[in-house]
């Protein structure tokens, strides 16, 4: 089985425009009825549990409360795009117990053709930890187990491994592409790896033991003949004072497969380095101080998925 590590963005991607989604249902728009409440993912048709812990179907139809969007039991958060979103057990502490939301695809995949696989995944508010590592793992076969175990699968497509899934305002993107070994027709998507394996995040001020995390807008299409061009657009100014709006330093990217965005103070001290296109600067240093207001140097270099290369320097201010 190839295995090929996918990364992670925050915002908007058009991904693989003009390929069909082999997905059905990949934004959980269609329903049976409306959930009323949790463990009721049948209701989104070409959707199921592969396992005794039941996953969830979240839809603005419901009533407010159990499984509506954007409220619910497990916190607050709009579709991506629709009105309707999936939701996953990923870390229970302690008791090892995962669920999973698996699909059959419209159509099998080909031998040695490339696929791109996406999927937008955000963390409930009610959530006591964070996690890396969410997966997606593509079958010949469907995949069930009757227990409510980790799956003893690696998949193909998953987030980076240093990154924390921590994000309960935005929708993250997870994206890689896939060369099929040829006849995968179903996907499955969580946290694949057991309790002793999975790099935890405890978030302060909640007394929840869980990692629990809304998906939407899964997707998996041809791209070996289809190209999108790498851009990047640098803000100069950000105001980090915890407001919820323009907080951090962050470069909007599209196509990016490398990035690397040091960020200097006046007298040339390194006070961060952004490691990846998802990366962002929260104004403070490496050592987790505020950094005070001011105008502040970066060096970027990164590279497009097109090919094109890009070293670029300039200046951000800083204003709290």
């Amino acid at each position: 089985m190839k295995k090929i590590f996918g990364t992670v963005c925050l915002g908007f991607l058009s991904f693989c425009m003009g390929a069909q989604n082999l997905v059905p249902n990949g934004s959980f728009e269609t329903f049976t009825s409306c959930p009323s409440r949790l463990t009721q993912i049948n209701l989104a048709p070409s959707w199921y549990s592969p396992t005794l812990d039941s996953s969830d179907f979240f839809h603005s139809c419901a009533p407010a409360g159990l499984a509506g969007v954007p409220q619910n039991a497990l916190g607050f958060q709009t579709a991506h795009s629709g009105s309707g979103y999936a939701g996953v057990s990923c870390f229970e502490n302690p008791g090892n117990k995962r669920s999973y939301i698996q699909a059959r695809l419209s159509d099998s995949l080909v031998a040695q053709r490339s696929y791109c696989i996406s999927f937008y995944v955000s963390l409930a508010n009610t959530s006591g930890f964070a996690i890396t590592q969410f997966g997606a793992f593509l079958s010949p076969g469907a995949i069930a187990a009757l227990n409510q175990a980790p799956l003893p699968f690696v998949p193909q497509i998953s987030s980076a491994a240093h990154i924390y899934l921590k994000d309960t305002l935005s929708w993250v993107l997870i994206t890689g592409n896939y060369i099929a070994q040829g006849g995968e027709k179903f996907i499955t998507l969580g946290n694949f790896k057991d309790d002793a394996n999975t790099d935890t995040l405890r978030l302060n001020g909640l007394l929840s033991t869980a990692s629990y995390y809304y998906i939407d807008d899964v997707s998996v299409k041809a791209c070996d003949s289809l190209t999108t061009a790498s851009s990047l657009i640098i803000p100069n100014v950000f105001t980090p004072n915890s407001d919820l709006v323009n907080d951090v330093f962050k470069i909007t990217t599209t196509n990016i497969s490398y990035l690397n965005c040091k960020i200097y103070d006046r007298w040339g001290g390194k006070v961060y380095e952004m490691v990846a296109d998802y990366d962002s600067w929260d104004g403070r240093n490496s050592t987790g101080q505020a950094c005070k207001d001011g105008v502040y140097y970066y060096v970027l270099k990164a590279n497009g998925s097109d090919g094109k290369s890009y070293a670029k320097t300039g200046f951000v201010q800083l204003i709290r």
